[in-house]
């Protein structure tokens, strides 16, 4: 899976059993979201995960084979996103190419 640039590329380590690269290390840094979307298909990513709230909803990922997980914390920093990791771990369980998780 694909962890956006706007997150910290650590939050891969805690999702256990799951490979997580960072967009950058990737190589899709500065790509506008469309792009990018279509740039970690092509890759063979099946998540992003992000906390751009405004690419769960503007991108019709219906067309595309990857899933997006968007998590609404309050600040991109670790230490509030690892109260989400639970649910972020349960969420990558269900989630389908196509689909968009909001994560609140």
């Amino acid at each position: 899976m694909l962890i956006d640039e706007c997150l910290p590329w650590k939050l891969g380590r805690l999702l256990t059993g799951h490979d997580c690269v960072g967009v950058v290390k990737a190589g899709f840094a500065g790509k506008s979201n469309g792009d990018l979307l279509r740039s970690a298909e092509a890759a063979g990513f099946d998540v992003l995960i992000t906390n751009d709230q405004n690419l769960v909803y503007q991108q019709n990922l219906r067309a595309l084979q990857i899933a997006v997980i968007g998590i609404s914390a309050e600040s991109n920093k670790l230490e509030y996103l690892r109260p989400y990791v639970p649910a972020l771990l349960k969420a990558l369980r269900k989630v389908n190419p196509g689909q968009a998780i909001k994560l609140d």
